[in-house]
């Protein structure tokens, strides 16, 4: 392809609105780089755009390179010759968009290079696709990227290629288009598929996305099984709306999200989209609705198919009130905690009586409440009386979307404490940061500045401590009061008591969950104030007088409490059938 043809089929692409328009000396810049070479010096061109975003790059600069890398995307005649660096463009722009900040309004370009380059993505597919039309040995593997792809691309080639050596992710494409009723069948025998055995003929599909308390691989023998049943299971695509938060607001993005075949089920009645926000806050504003009713109506479904899941039951009564007049297009929107589906049972929690610490206390992500904590221990010379991890240091670069930490900040949670004050007892910890206990394999902080149990126990540490400190990932949401994360499911899963910080009204909803908190050996009165400040010191109250205790009284206590501990962690396992049947009774009250 010359670069003049380039130059012509990038202009088509404008002007036919494939892409947002970029600006005139932006466009002249881009087609100055490229006119004029064959292909082999446009992939080049491709690749030095490509090799300018960084995979954590901050999103004002990483939004004008994705779309410049979008629109010469949707220029390629023959993406068959440019694979891997199509594949590596999709990396690299997932990890751009998942540092984005939340709000559109923040990132305007960057909102604007994720829904330009979705739209690309499947321009190139279905080229690929008209490519490889010429026989099964042109069949090209472009990984997950087939799962977006709503033109029916797959071909009968695909069962051959998914049979060799390749991973559910990297399926072929090529010739002949599948009919509508054919790509169901082609997925359930072939697509990256899980299925969770105990929701009642339903397939829970897209491993990516779906809790790790509900992945489960189905085998070649299961698989060809459910594809001959004649009552095929119900399909439930599941998608993260989650995070970046507010998801649903992108309708267009999350359009992009739904395959094909999943598409062809929201309309006929087999398939239902979950859009999960179990692990995030949920913010319901008065166009909450709006946009549920928006998305419905661009895949051309029954909003009922749409089926909404938040953690904070708030969200449902608002929902309800915003729906009143126009109940027939309502989607389901119901409560679920995707935190208590994580995989727990991967280590095995200790339950040993004599323990060397009074407490266990994870801080990572060096949040002001954190921060805060990590201080009032070593001022009262509590801290090296527990297990505590803060991997941040207060002079050292924090991790993206962090907030500096410093004495006009934190005096509220020490009052009457001048910034002098505060400024010496910063100093007097500086040189023990970070304390870092959870990385388990000898890693650095991930990208994200996790360590090594976000996800998993950290079995030896909490088998040495009596009670697990659990510091929330926020304290300061009154309208969004029960949300909490992975970080209070840890103890109910390694059998330790808890003294929390974190949102109000948090261990009233746990205990409506069927779970036992510790109310009559710890004052838990701070999980009925509004205040987060007000919580925070009621609550470091009921540290410190734990911390008054000896080991010797916290064994006795330990003791006293183990048919609780248990019971919880019994509960806990439970956890993943409780929350397939609470999303199907909403399906059913809702019909």
């Amino acid at each position: 392809m010359t670069g003049a043809d380039t130059t012509d089929a990038i202009r088509a692409t404008l002007q036919a609105g494939l892409v947002p328009p970029i600006d005139a000396a932006d466009l002249d810049r881009l087609l100055a780089a490229i006119a004029g070479h064959p292909d082999a010096a446009l992939a080049a061109a491709l690749g030095a755009i490509l090799a300018d975003i960084p995979y954590h790059a901050p999103a004002e600069s990483v939004a004008r390179p994705l779309i410049e890398l979008s629109v010469v995307l949707a220029a390629f005649k023959a993406p068959l010759d440019h694979r891997v660096l199509i594949a590596e463009a999709c990396v690299r722009a997932g990890r751009s968009f998942a540092d984005l900040p939340n709000q559109e309004e923040r990132a305007p370009g960057g909102w604007l290079a994720v829904a330009t380059f979705y739209p690309a993505r499947r321009r190139c597919l279905m080229r690929a696709a008209h490519e490889a039309a010429t026989g099964p040995d042109r069949a090209v593997l472009l990984q997950d990227l087939i799962a977006f792809d709503d033109a029916g691309t797959f071909t009968r080639f695909a069962p051959a290629i998914a049979a060799g050596p390749l991973s559910c992710e990297a399926l072929g494409l090529g010739a002949a288009p599948l009919a509508p009723n054919e790509r169901r069948e082609f997925w359930l025998r072939h697509g990256d598929i899980t299925g969770f055995s105990d929701a009642g003929n339903v397939l829970i599909v897209h491993a990516g996305d779906v809790p790790q308390g509900l992945r489960r691989t189905l085998d070649a023998p299961t698989r060809a099984r459910i594809a001959g049943t004649a009552a095929k299971p119900e399909l439930w695509w599941w998608a993260e709306c989650g995070w970046p938060p507010q998801q649903e607001r992108r309708t267009r993005v999350m359009v992009e999200r739904v395959p094909g075949f999943v598409r062809d089920g929201l309309r006929d009645g087999t398939a239902r989209l979950i859009l999960n926000c179990g692990h995030e806050i949920s913010f319901v504003d008065d166009h909450f609705a709006e946009r549920l009713r928006a998305l419905a109506d661009a895949l051309r479904c029954d909003p009922k198919r749409i089926v909404y899941v938040a953690q904070n039951p708030n969200v449902v009564e608002r929902y309800a009130d915003l729906v009143k007049s126009d109940a027939a297009r309502a989607s389901i929107v119901t409560t679920g905690s995707t935190p208590l589906l994580l995989p727990w049972d991967q280590t095995t929690a200790s339950i040993a009586t004599v323990r060397g610490r009074h407490y266990i206390c994870f801080n990572n992500i060096p949040h002001l409440h954190r921060a805060a904590f990590v201080l009032r221990a070593t001022r009262d010379d509590l801290l090296d009386r527990g297990h505590v991890s803060f991997n941040w240091g207060f002079s050292a670069p924090l991790p993206p979307g962090s907030q500096a930490i410093t004495p006009e900040r934190l005096r509220p949670y020490f009052p009457g404490m001048e910034n002098a004050a505060l400024a010496a007892l910063m100093a007097r910890i500086e040189p023990r940061l970070p304390l870092r206990l959870d990385l388990g394999d000898g890693r650095e902080l991930d990208s994200h500045g996790r360590g090594a149990h976000v996800e998993r126990l950290a079995s030896d540490l909490a088998g040495d401590a009596y009670v697990y400190v659990v510091t929330e990932s926020d304290m300061e949401y009154p309208d969004h009061a029960t949300r909490f994360t992975e970080k209070l499911v840890k103890p109910l899963a390694s059998c330790n008591p808890f003294i929390l910080f974190g949102n109000a009204h948090v261990l009233a909803a746990l205990r409506r969950m069927g779970f036992e908190t510790f109310g009559d050996v710890f004052d838990e009165s701070h999980d009925s104030i509004a205040d987060p400040i007000a919580r925070f010191d009621a609550a470091y109250r009921s540290f410190q007088a734990m911390c008054a205790m000896n080991l010797a009284e916290l064994e006795a206590l330990y003791v006293k409490l183990l048919p609780r501990l248990l019971h919880n962690r019994a509960h806990l396992g439970k956890a993943r059938v409780r929350f397939i049947q609470d999303i199907r009774a909403a399906i059913a009250a809702a019909q």
